[in-house]
């Protein structure tokens, strides 16, 4: 999704917004209401499990598309929907869109 459908979507209570970079990253800035698990740590799959919910819609995004498209497969194999910010949150800040 392009940053204004994206920011469209994360709007409904039926979206989880989920920052799949690292929390280094995360801590620096981000979208606001994001949680945060890093898509490379090889724990990934079981903290997903533990932390999403099911009856939501993961909405994720990284910093450039590459992991969030990544994290979306892995999320989708888990069984949950799951839509992604195109070309991540520098698309976002791009659009003049807010961070925290």
């Amino acid at each position: 999704m392009n940053p204004t459908e994206f920011s469209e979507a994360i709007k409904s209570p039926e979206v989880f917004l989920l920052d799949v970079r690292p929390q280094s990253d995360f801590e620096k800035t981000h979208i606001e209401g994001a949680h945060n698990i890093d898509v490379m740590d090889t724990d990934f799959d079981n903290e997903a499990m533990a932390t999403l919910p099911k009856d939501k819609t993961i909405a994720v995004y990284c910093t450039t598309g590459k992991h969030s498209a990544i994290a979306q497969q892995k999320l989708l194999q888990l069984g949950y929907n799951v839509i992604n910010l195109d070309n991540g949150i520098n698309s976002w800040i791009a659009a003049g869109l807010p961070t925290t």
